[in-house]
């Protein structure tokens, strides 16, 4: 405990301004101190943008989180697809595309060679 009176002491005893306590300092420390208090305010400034970022990165994980919790369980076993509204419609536009495409491919291919098409006799 002594220790942590001594240390008590020792810190009321720093001036609270910065500035005031290097001008305290000696010619020979000053520029070593300046430079660890350069160093330390880099540092916070560091640590400051890292909690933001963390803070940041926890609310996008919280809301993935809670993207996935609104999700229906499915078996392991199954394939699910899930699409926003805009890509479901721009997928079942593309589907019918294709289709169409299919359908005119279909259209225009002649009749095998043996076919009975056209043929309406019940022989």
């Amino acid at each position: 405990m002594a220790a942590n009176a001594d240390s008590s002491e020792q810190n009321d005893a720093w001036p609270a301004d910065s500035a005031a306590m290097l001008n305290e300092l000696s010619d020979a420390v000053r520029p070593s101190v300046e430079m660890l208090v350069a160093q330390i305010d880099a540092a916070t400034e560091h640590i400051a943008a890292l909690e933001s970022e963390n803070e940041e990165l926890r609310t996008r994980v919280q809301a993935l989180e809670d993207k996935i919790a609104e999700q229906p369980d499915v078996p392991a076993n199954s394939l699910v697809f899930a699409l926003e509204d805009a890509d479901a419609d721009a997928l079942k536009q593309e589907l019918e595309r294709y289709i169409q495409t299919i359908d005119t491919l279909l259209d225009d291919l002649p009749p095998p060679p043996d076919s009975d098409v056209g043929d309406t006799s019940l022989a």
